[in-house]
């Protein structure tokens, strides 16, 4: 059997919690330290080398990569459309398999 901790007053813990008045009994019982993990999750703070901490805010590694990922397709959908004379959006947003909405709002 494996109980969590808890602290008593006075220092003292006791594997039921507080308030109880159980009798010790010759059981074998485990004590392990516990401690709940956060609820939210850790954010990396990825700056330039030229930016100053005081006005940025924190974004997380997976946020930051999809964002620089949908820069990038939106780039490319804009070259195309200025190279190509016969692209527009709806030809794209069918070979994507999306909607010309999204094309336009990511190559803006």
């Amino acid at each position: 059997m494996i109980r969590r901790r808890s602290r008593l007053s006075g220092g003292q813990t006791n594997a039921k919690g507080i308030g109880s008045k159980r009798s010790k009994r010759s059981r074998n019982v485990i004590e392990a330290p516990w401690r709940k993990t956060p609820s939210t999750r850790r954010r990396q703070l990825l700056l330039p080398e030229t930016a100053s901490p005081q006005g940025s805010r924190p974004i997380r590694s997976e946020n930051r990569a999809l964002l620089v990922a949908s820069i990038a397709r939106g780039r490319r959908w804009l070259d195309e459309l200025i190279a190509d004379p016969t692209a527009n959006t709806e030809s794209i947003a069918k070979r994507e398999g999306c909607t010309a909405r999204k094309v336009n709002i990511a190559r803006s």
